[in-house]
This record gives C-alpha cells, sequence and structure tokens, in this order.
C-alpha cells in the first residue's frame, strides 16, 4: 500500500452509511493525501456492508474499547499525520490541502505537535487531534487504552498543550455531525454508547482525574525531545 500524508483511524460499529459519507467526504478527489484504516467488531452484523472501495485497511476485532481500536488502526497506518477519526464525521473538500498549508506557515518544524481542526462546535476544544507521525514514535501510543469510552481525545490534547504543542486550527472545517449538535439521529450506536454505561463514564472520569502524572511524565518526554532536535539542528 503506497504511503500517504494523512492516516484516518476510524473505529465504527453499525454505521456502514454514515462511514461512506465520512470516507466520500474525505477522499474528496482522486488525489486527496489521506488513506482511511477501519475498525470493525467482528459481531457486528453490518459489518460486510462497508464498502471495501472506500477502505485501505480493515481491522475486524473483538469489541474491547475505542482507544484499543484507535492503537491497533495506528499500528498499521503509513501516514505522517494520524487522524482520530470518527464515523460521523464529515470533512470539507481540500481539507488536506488545506491542512498543510496551515502547518507549513504556522506550526513548528520539527514534527512535534497536535492540532486540531474546527468540528463545527465553535468550542476549539480538539475533539479530533490530530498527531504527528513522530509525536506517535516519541510516546509509543495514539492514545491511552485505559478508558471504557470517554476521554480519549481530552488525554491526548491535554498532553499537547502541557508542552505548548497544540494548536486549534479554526481554518479548516472537520465537521462533527453529532446528535448532541442537533446534527445527527440518537441512532443504535449512539445507545450502545451511552445507554447503561453511567458507571462506566463515572470511572473514565476518575482514571482520568487519577492520571494527571502520567500526563506530566509525557509531556516532559516530549519537551525532552523538542531539547534534543533543538541540538541537532543548531
Amino acid at each position: 500500500m503506497m504511503s500517504k500524508t494523512f492516516s484516518i483511524l476510524c473505529p465504527s460499529r453499525g454505521r456502514p452509511d454514515l462511514f461512506a459519507r465520512m470516507a466520500e467526504s474525505a477522499k474528496y478527489a482522486p488525489d486527496a493525501d489521506c488513506e482511511i484504516l477501519a475498525f470493525l467488531d467482528d459481531d457486528d452484523e453490518t459489518a460486510l456492508d462497508y464498502r471495501r472501495d472506500l477502505i485501505d485497511d480493515v481491522v475486524i476485532g473483538q469489541v474491547k474499547s475505542v482507544g484499543v481500536a484507535w492503537n491497533r488502526l495506528a499500528e498499521r497506518c503509513s501516514g505522517q499525520y494520524l487522524l482520530m477519526g470518527n464515523d460521523d464525521l464529515v470533512f470539507e473538500p481540500e481539507w488536506d490541502k488545506k491542512l498543510l498549508k496551515v502547518f507549513a506557515q504556522r506550526l513548528p518544524v520539527d514534527g512535534l505537535f497536535v492540532a486540531w481542526a474546527e468540528d463545527g462546535s465553535k468550542r476549539g476544544n480538539g475533539t479530533f487531534p490530530i498527531m504527528t507521525r513522530l509525536w506517535y514514535e516519541v510516546l509509543g501510543y495514539f492514545t491511552p487504552t485505559r478508558f471504557h469510552f470517554l476521554w480519549n481525545d481530552t488525554w491526548v490534547t491535554d498532553i499537547a498543550l502541557r508542552a505548548k504543542r497544540g494548536f486549534y486550527i479554526p481554518d479548516v472545517l472537520i465537521e462533527h455531525r453529532h446528535f448532541t449538535f442537533h446534527k445527527a439521529e440518537y441512532d443504535a450506536t449512539y445507545r450502545r454508547h451511552r445507554e447503561g454505561q453511567g458507571l462506566k463514564t463515572q470511572e473514565d472520569r476518575r482514571v482520568y482525574t487519577d492520571s494527571l502524572a502520567d500526563r506530566k511524565a509525557d509531556a516532559r518526554a516530549i519537551l525532552r525531545k523538542i531539547e534534543e532536535l533543538k541540538g541537532i539542528t543548531r
């Protein structure tokens, strides 16, 4: 498989149509500079309905957590930039070219940063982070596997902001068409993750709060690498 600049890592369940909408918007043109990797649950009855022509690589595995799925896909991707994908995203045309322009003009040239585009909520809080490959290699993981469902994106962006290497890019829209934004129906996949998950949600919050020392340590690892790279280029 030929390498691409962007790798969109997308776990999905029960949403072949939404996944196709996401993938078609990301691959808006034959020269769109991205690959799409999908993680599908092995007990998902709709897994065979996903359009394989829109997927560059697929992993079908046991349901564990979305964090595990994202990491499995990160291990297989080839991109210079790894994007935390979801099947309810819609990419604006030429999103990849626009991001690369911003990266070249405004972001650190050493390849150590996390960025996030505007998601349509106008909150600027990094719902779907885009991680450079060097960042992934320094920390050795894409997202933590300790959560049931929530806090993965917040974990990544928190480390980036602590290292002063997190960047919000309002110029580019990767829209999150989520039911809480009144942009989607509350479907079976949303229900699966949210109904009856009260205790797990509370546990995810506790795990995030109790793991502050780990995020600080990872931020220090990034800062050490930045200093190392400065020494090489002097």
